[in-house]
């Protein structure tokens, strides 16, 4: 033995420390080194429960495994500005069409029918016109509304836990902005017998138009069923968009869109039309020169 080198061969067999329950040592085992299960009892890998995601100040009402809600945006920091009083009204009124504009749209409305003659257009005589203007009062709220719900992610942390046990854990909440342009028309009813629905095809010119954070109903128009319709929708959209969402701009408009109720006489016969919109549209239900035709 030489100085300084210190050695006991009576400590070659002894063991040091904790044996590792997993690993057997390749000498004393009958195949190759693996890894033992896990012993009875030990905890195995597990994941915080799902419920403790339900409930978050705030996002009381967003569920795990989906089921979320909207909720209204935060309020803007900087001060919600006031409605303002709309602007004086102009006068309500635009002049009839001439008996030449509704003898042109009348003669384009047949040529545009392929089964259609236009002798009645070009040859009756006009005996007789009639305004039927009327009004469309529209309101438009535009909105922010946003949708919360969890996003879920695999629970994963040991290599051993297979897809189908291992479960899914609500990770974060997260939210999703809608914007919406939420629009209700109005239109007063007429006794010209042209079918309302046509009108929604058809511009009108306007007459009035406010646009504010929140607009005051239309007061001192000379219709009052448009003031009453004013007043309803206003109070409807208010109070509807405010509970879910948050109203970021309210536009109203007045429309008068032109009707004119047009008597002529073909063959003997009285027969009616309307022009109505400021594209000059044309309806003639009965017009008194068709044909059955059909295409080949």
């Amino acid at each position: 033995m030489h100085a300084g080198v210190w050695s006991d061969n009576s400590h070659h067999n002894r063991t040091y420390g904790v044996a590792n329950p997993g690993y057997v040592p390749a000498a004393a085992a009958v195949g190759p080194a693996m890894f033992a299960p896990p012993a009875a009892g030990s905890p195995g890998p597990s994941a915080p429960p799902a419920s403790m995601f339900d409930s978050m100040p705030g996002y009381e009402g967003t569920l795990a495994g989906g089921g979320g809600g909207f909720l209204p945006p935060p309020m803007p920091a900087y001060p919600v500005p006031q409605p303002e009083p709309g602007p004086e009204q102009p006068h309500w009124n635009i002049p009839s069409i001439s008996e030449d504009t509704a003898r042109e749209a009348f003669v384009l409305f047949a040529s545009s029918k392929c089964c259609y003659s236009s002798a009645p257009a070009k040859d009756g005589v006009i005996t007789g016109m009639e305004a039927f203007n009327t009004y469309r009062y529209r309101l438009e709220t535009f909105t922010e509304s946003r949708l919360t719900e969890w996003s879920h992610e695999p629970y994963n942390v040991v290599a051993t836990v297979t897809d189908k046990d291992r479960p899914s854990v609500p990770r974060v909440v997260e939210n999703n902005s809608f914007w919406t342009n939420n629009i209700d028309n109005y239109v007063v009813e007429q006794s010209s017998g042209l079918q309302v629905d046509n009108l929604s095809k058809v511009s009108g010119k306007e007459l009035f138009r406010d646009s504010q954070y929140m607009v005051y109903p239309v007061v001192g128009f000379p219709d009052p069923a448009v003031v009453q319709a004013a007043q309803r929708l206003v109070n409807e959209h208010q109070g509807k968009y405010s509970q879910t969402s948050r109203i970021l701009q309210q536009r109203q408009t007045i429309e008068l869109i032109p009707v004119t109720k047009v008597t002529y006489s073909w063959k003997g016969n009285s027969h009616i039309y309307f022009v109505y919109g400021n594209e000059f549209k044309v309806s003639a239900d009965n017009y008194p020169a068709t044909c059955c035709c059909s295409v080949m």
